[in-house]
Order: C-alpha cells, then sequence, then structure tokens
C-alpha cells in the first residue's frame, strides 16, 4: 500500500503540488530553463558559473588586424529555499483527495509559484532600457516602440520572430489593452483572437508578443536624486574600465540618492546601465555605485551621465513619472531559472517525504509529513529550491506605467 497515492502519501502531495505550480507560474513558464540541465552535468554545487560569448566585428579580408576575445561570466546562485507548511487532523485526511487537493494543496502550491514569478518580475531592477506609457496605455504605439527598443538592442543575438517574445503587464494594462480595438475587433484581428479576447479575457499575441497578466509587476520609485530631478550635471569621478562593475559620481548635491533600478548612460556608447544598490552621496560624491551591466568599454574620467527621469522616456505619447510599475517586454534569454530537486535522505528519520521532478521542464517540488500525536494532526510541508538571474539585459525592456 506504501505506493498508493492517497492523501496519506507524501508522493501524493509533491505529484499534485508540481501539475499546480507549472500550471500557475507566468514568467517562470516563459524564460531560460536550461541551467537546470547543466547543473545536472555536474551534479553538486550552489552555484552555476555561465560563460557568455565574446563579440567580434567583421573586417576585410587579408589583414593583419585581430580582435582582442572578450568573455564576460556571471554565476546563477541557488540560494531560494521557500517552503509553505500546514497541518492536517486525522478527520480532514478521511476526506477525498480531490477536497484535500482543494483545500489545502492548491493554495500551499500558488503561494510558491507566486513566489518564484515575484522574483522573477524583481528581476526588473537589472533592466536599463525602459519605454513610459500612460496611466492608461492602449495605444499602438504602446506596444510598438518599446518592442522597437528591444529589436535594436538584441541586434543579432536572437531571432526576434522566434515565438519567445513576452510581455508581462498589470491588471491595469490588461484591461486598457482588452479594450483597444487592435485586441478585440474581428475587422483588425480576425480568426479567433478576437474571441479570446472578448469571451476569455485573453490578450494572446499582438505584433509578435505574447502578452500575459501578472500580479506581481514591481512599484518602482526612483532615489532622490532622480525624483527631485538632481541629476543635471554628474560626471564620472574617475576612469571605468571595461568590465568594471562599480563607478564614482561626481558633481551631484548634498545627500542624494540613487537607488536599484534607476537608469542611466554614459557619454562615449550607447549601452545604458542600471544602479544595482542605493547609494547616498557625501557632499555630492557618490562612491562605489555598483552598476549592471559591467562596463562595455572603458569610460573616460569626467564623462556625463544622463540619468532617465519622466522626461527623458522614449514614447513621446507618455506621462511616466519617477513612480511607476515596470511592466516586463522580454525574450525568453533575457532571464534564468534554476529549480533543484531538494534530497529525501531524511525520509523515515522522524518524517515522510517525497520529490517530484518534472522531466520536461526541470520543475522540482519536495513534500515532508510528520505526524503529531498530540493533536492528531500531520503536518505537511511543500518546499522548492531554485535561483533566478539577469542573463542578458539587453534582451529585456521595462515599459513603465504610472503608479
Amino acid at each position: 500500500m506504501a505506493n498508493v497515492l492517497s492523501p496519506y502519501n507524501p508522493t501524493f502531495y509533491a505529484a499534485e503540488a508540481l501539475i499546480l505550480v507549472q500550471n500557475a507560474l507566468g514568467m517562470a513558464n516563459r524564460v531560460y530553463r536550461g541551467y537546470e540541465a547543466e547543473r545536472a552535468g555536474y551534479g553538486l554545487g550552489e552555484t552555476i558559473q555561465v560563460r557568455k560569448p565574446s563579440d567580434f566585428s567583421v573586417e576585410t579580408g587579408g589583414t593583419s588586424t585581430t580582435s582582442d576575445p572578450y568573455t564576460t561570466s556571471q554565476t546563477i546562485t541557488i540560494n531560494k529555499w521557500k517552503q509553505v507548511k500546514f497541518a492536517l487532523t486525522d478527520k480532514e485526511l478521511t476526506q477525498t483527495g480531490s477536497r484535500v487537493v482543494d483545500e489545502h494543496i492548491q493554495p500551499a502550491a500558488y503561494a510558491l509559484a507566486n513566489d518564484v514569478d515575484t522574483q522573477l518580475a524583481s528581476l526588473y531592477t537589472d533592466i536599463p532600457w525602459l519605454v513610459g506609457v500612460s496611466s492608461t496605455p492602449n495605444a499602438v504605439t504602446d506596444i510598438t516602440i518599446p518592442r522597437k527598443q528591444l529589436v535594436e538592442n538584441a541586434g543579432a543575438q536572437v531571432n526576434m520572430d522566434d515565438g519567445k517574445i513576452h510581455m508581462a503587464v498589470t491588471p491595469n494594462f490588461e484591461q486598457s489593452l482588452l479594450g483597444a480595438t487592435h485586441f478585440h475587433s474581428a475587422t483588425l484581428v480576425g480568426g479567433t483572437e478576437n474571441q479570446d479576447a472578448l469571451m476569455k479575457g485573453h490578450l494572446g499575441t499582438r505584433f509578435g508578443i505574447e502578452f500575459f497578466r501578472s500580479h506581481n509587476i514591481q512599484t518602482h520609485t526612483s532615489g532622490t536624486a532622480v525624483g527631485g530631478g538632481d541629476v543635471s550635471g554628474l560626471t564620472l569621478s574617475a576612469e571605468v574600465s571595461q568590465g568594471a562593475s562599480t563607478i564614482g559620481i561626481s558633481n551631484g548635491t548634498g545627500t542624494e540618492t540613487l537607488v536599484a533600478g534607476d537608469s542611466f548612460v554614459i557619454a562615449g556608447n550607447t549601452q545604458r546601465y542600471v544602479v544595482t544598490a542605493t547609494n547616498q552621496a557625501g557632499s555630492g560624491t557618490y562612491t562605489n555605485v555598483s552598476i549592471f551591466p559591467s562596463a562595455v568599454v572603458t569610460y573616460s574620467s569626467g564623462a556625463a551621465l544622463t540619468f532617465s527621469t519622466a522626461s527623458t522616456t522614449t514614447n513621446t505619447n507618455a506621462d511616466n513619472s519617477d513612480s511607476f510599475y515596470a511592466n516586463m517586454l522580454f525574450h525568453e534569454n533575457a532571464f534564468g531559472l534554476v529549480v533543484v530537486p531538494l534530497p529525501e535522505i531524511g525520509d523515515g528519520t522522524g518524517a515522510r517525504m517525497s520529490t517530484v521532478t518534472d522531466d520536461q521542464t526541470g520543475l522540482s517540488i519536495r513534500s515532508r509529513m510528520a505526524y503529531d500525536d498530540d493533536t492528531a494532526k500531520v503536518k505537511v510541508t511543500l518546499d522548492i529550491l531554485y535561483g533566478v538571474k539577469t542573463l542578458e539585459p539587453n534582451l529585456a525592456v521595462r515599459v513603465q506605467e504610472n503608479v
């Protein structure tokens, strides 16, 4: 009887939770998952080291000029161990498996899925590229301008028509798009696309972008330097070498702050960057400001910095402010998710446990069951171990919507 999937078997909970989590995931179903197979090949370890290929330029044949390879690597840390724990009485365990799933497993699994998606949505602070939209974003340009920015950023890195471009939007953004004719008009959309929008509320795919609603879109409030407009005249306080992940900034005012997600460009190259941690100025000088991505070229001391403010958003139809929802337009390869199966070595030593992994997606859930004789309850824990990472910031664009 030990192998029967019943409400008394930890495999039952793990298997049901795995299905529910898989169905509930939003961004997690749309990001790169290939590094799970890479980690499986190495076995142990808390981190995965990912190397990115060099960028080369084409030159006339027969010349003696060579390019110096410049490769970078980054680490995905598997450090997010999350769990949901609840207790079932003996009476509840006499109920049908479907009732236990509906009343307990489903909300627990959804909470875990929500945590994974929240962590991925929080990676918006790694994305320097942005387009501002209004508080009621429903114009065609609210889609096509961010798409143009993404296409220009990606260059030849990926095929932008490969069906892997997605956009996570707030419920308000979704409402605005559902009301737009380019999402529901049969004369414009045709087929079943307008039926999905009208009858089911599904945004579907438009302009090569697959849209989906997310309740986990993050809200950003710019640092006081950006929000207060005190960013005029900022310059690098020293030379910044290619590959550097910190910079110094001069010519600020007082003790203004920069926060993770504040976006800027340095004169001398079109690459945008973001601040990755709060940094407060001392007498107008910011030291060791962490940035992402690392410097793509060497910048001279005194080079001017231009931060993105409400007046510098790309979309001319926007009234974007310094406090916004960071909707995300992204290619699958912009972000990575690694889920690692948790061990079962504690099985039978005071608890019963089972880990179930989906062979196709690599998603893994573990369940643990322990009996409390004093209360006649079974304590059930569902847990997951994973890591998230921004792999390529140039493959995503923040579509900033007013709060």
